[in-house]
């Protein structure tokens, strides 16, 4: 097995005098690498939506309870906590959007 900086089509590029990324801005690697970057953000982003979304379920079901209570400060405590999800959700939802996009720029190029 020759080593990965020694394949086949190198040595024939070699041969003739030439570099082997001549000719091209970015070798296969390099835009691989890239692209797979890009898809591992998109999906890290896409679990960390995922769980602020559940954020705000446990939080409405925690302003349930307190309903159920009938507890006026737990359910102003509720509410608080269900708005801070969703603004936490939103922000995810956001960052998770623009990783998609990055990643199919990445997929374009």
């Amino acid at each position: 097995m020759p080593s990965r900086s020694h394949h086949r089509s190198q040595r024939r590029s070699r041969a003739h005098g030439r570099s082997r990324t001549q000719g091209r801005s970015h070798s296969r690697t390099q835009r691989r690498h890239a692209q797979q970057a890009a898809t591992s953000a998109a999906t890290q982003a896409a679990k960390a939506a995922r769980t602020a979304a559940r954020g705000v379920t446990r939080a409405a079901q925690s302003a349930v309870r307190a309903a159920r209570a009938q507890s006026a400060s737990r359910a102003r405590q509720a509410t608080r906590s269900i708005r801070r999800a969703l603004q936490r959700t939103e922000r995810a939802g956001r960052q998770a959007q623009q990783a998609a996009q990055r990643a199919q720029q990445a997929a374009r190029q």
